[in-house]
This record gives structure tokens, C-alpha cells and sequence, in this order.
């Protein structure tokens, strides 16, 4: 099942998002850039803070300005796809 099929029958989540991954044994079991040791939630904490994704590149070794884009283009279809659904009017 694909991505794009599965976002229309079932929420999507991390383990849909080639690239990331997670071991219960690496870094507390928190998602990863693939077999790094580098948690997702770092970049997002550097994004937040006013970094670049080219600057998170250079930073953090193991991960591409590519990899750092594919993982915020999934967060943006998890959460576009959680959107509370309006209810029609009565």
C-alpha cells in the first residue's frame, strides 16, 4: 500500500515516512534520521529556534538538506490529514 492510498483509508504516522526509523535501543526508542543516532525532534527543536535546513545540514552529520525536507513534507501530510473534519450544517 502506498502512502497517498493508505492517507486516504488510515491516519499516517512515522513508520510511513521512509527515512526515519526507530530502535527501543538507540536513543531512547525516539525516531531517527534513518541509521543515525540523530532524533527527529532535534532538527525541529534547531527549526524552531531559526535555523535553515541547509544550516541543520551542515550541523548534524549523516543527514542531507533533502532528508530534513522529505521528513517536514510527511509531518505536513500527517497533520493535514488529522484535521478536524467540519460537520455539515444541519
Amino acid at each position: 500500500m502506498t502512502t497517498q492510498e493508505k492517507s486516504e483509508t488510515q491516519p499516517l504516522s512515522w513508520e510511513d515516512c521512509p527515512g526515519v526509523a526507530r530502535n527501543p535501543r538507540r536513543v531512547g526508542g525516539a525516531w531517527t534520521f534513518g541509521n543515525t543516532r540523530l532524533p527527529l525532534y532535534i532538527v525541529f527543536q534547531n527549526l524552531a529556534s531559526g535555523a535553515t535546513i541547509e544550516e541543520v545540514a551542515q550541523w548534524f552529520e549523516g543527514i542531507t538538506e533533502q532528508q530534513v525536507k522529505e521528513v517536514l513534507a510527511h509531518l505536513a501530510r500527517m497533520l493535514e490529514q488529522d484535521r478536524v473534519k467540519e460537520e455539515p450544517p444541519e
